[in-house]
Order: structure tokens, then sequence, then C-alpha cells
């Protein structure tokens, strides 16, 4: 697997590879679900800890949550 294209320049290559490093990169982990919150997933920091924002996916279904 190559990480460079033929025909693309240095920085083009170099604003790839960041990108994909953002979005794959760990924000924290949600103190509700256990998962990571990666760079592209809404994030609400609290005191006790960072949640996944808004759907709130990790919570729906749960006793209370509904």
């Amino acid at each position: 697997m190559s990480i460079s294209y033929q025909d693309e320049t240095a920085e083009e290559r170099a604003v790839r590879i960041d990108d994909i490093l953002k979005k794959n990169s760990s924000q924290g982990v949600c103190i509700s679900c256990l998962e990571d919150i990666r760079g592209d997933e809404p994030m609400l920091e609290t005191i006790h800890g960072p949640y996944h924002d808004f759907p709130k996916a990790c919570i729906e279904g749960r006793p209370g949550f509904e």
C-alpha cells in the first residue's frame, strides 16, 4: 500500500495525511459507552469527563434515556 499518489505533490500528500490522522485521532474516551470519540465526532466536555454529543447514540436505549 502506497501513502502517495503518482500525481500528487509533497504538499498535497502532507495535507491528505494530516486529514486522515485528524479523523482517526481520539479526542478522548466517552465516559458513558467507553468508546473513543474520534476527530470528526461531536463531543460534550463535562466535569465528569467527555461524552459523545448529539445525537448521543451511546446512551440511546439505556434506562432513563428513552
